[in-house]
C-alpha cells in the first residue's frame, strides 16, 4: 500500500528526464539519509510511546502527550536549524552523535523514570514525560531541513524522491517498531534509532562534502 500511495503516483508523474537522476552522483546517499532518518525517527518516537503508555497508564494519554511534545520540539528544532548554522562542521558532526547518545539515553532514562516516579499524580507525570521528550525532538528537527538544504546544493531534482523514501521508511518502521518491541523488548527500538541516527550523521557527512 505505501509503494502504490507513494512510490507508483510520483514514478508516474515524473518526466523521464525526472527519472534519470536516479543515477546521477549524490542520489544514492541522499536517498540513504532520508530513509534513515524517516526510520530512526518512527523507531524513537513508537518506542517513547510505549514507554510512557505503561508510566502514564493510558495509551491516550501516552500518545496525546508525546505526539504533541515531539512535533513541537521538532518544529523548533527544524525552525532553529538555520540558525545554528547545523550544516557547518563541528555541529554537522556533534548533533547526529548526540541524537544517538539521547536515544540510549531516552531507553534508560524513560525506564528509570517509569520505575521511580509511577506513584506521581498524573499531571506530574504528564510534565515530567514532556521535559524528557523535548530535548530528544528538538535534536530529530534538526535533521530533515540539513538534508534538505544540502540535497538542494547537488540537484533540487531529487527532492521528491527523498521525501516519497522518508515517507515510506516512516511509514513501514511504525510497524516494524511494533514487531520489534512483541518479540525483542522494547529497547531494541532505542538501540537500532541510535544506529540509524549515527549511520545518518555519516551520510550527512559525506553529502557535505560533495555538495562543497
Amino acid at each position: 500500500v505505501t509503494i502504490a500511495a507513494i512510490i507508483v503516483p510520483l514514478k508516474i508523474r515524473a518526466r523521464r528526464s525526472e527519472l534519470a537522476v536516479i543515477s546521477q552522483s549524490g542520489f544514492v546517499s541522499g536517498a540513504c539519509y532520508f530513509s534513515l532518518i524517516g526510520a530512526s525517527f518512527m523507531l524513537l518516537e513508537i518506542g517513547a510511546i510505549q514507554r510512557l503508555n505503561l508510566f502514564l497508564g493510558c495509551p491516550a494519554y501516552a500518545v496525546g502527550v508525546l505526539l504533541s511534545a515531539m512535533i513541537a520540539s521538532t518544529g523548533l528544532g527544524s525552525l532553529l536549524s538555520g540558525r545554528l548554522r547545523v550544516v557547518r562542521m563541528p555541529v554537522l558532526v556533534i548533533f547526529p552523535v548526540a541524537t544517538a547518545c539521547m536515544a540510549l539515553f531516552a531507553s534508560f532514562g524513560l525506564n528509570s523514570m517509569v520505575t521511580n516516579l509511577i506513584n506521581w499524580p498524573l499531571s506530574s507525570r504528564i510534565f515530567a514525560s514532556i521535559v524528557a521528550v523535548l530535548p530528544m525532538g528538538f535534536l530529530m528537527g534538526l535533521f530533515f531541513p540539513t538534508g534538505v538544504e544540502l540535497a538542494q546544493r547537488r540537484n533540487a531534482a531529487h527532492l521528491p524522491w527523498f521525501l516519497a523514501l522518508n515517507g515510506v521508511f516512516g511509514v513501514l518502521c511504525s510497524v516494524l517498531a511494533v514487531f520489534l518491541s512483541i518479540y525483542f523488548g522494547l529497547t531494541m527500538n532505542f538501540y537500532l534509532a541510535a544506529v540509524g541516527y549515527v549511520a545518518a550523521g555519516g551520510v550527512l557527512l559525506r553529502m557535505s562534502r560533495k555538495a562543497a
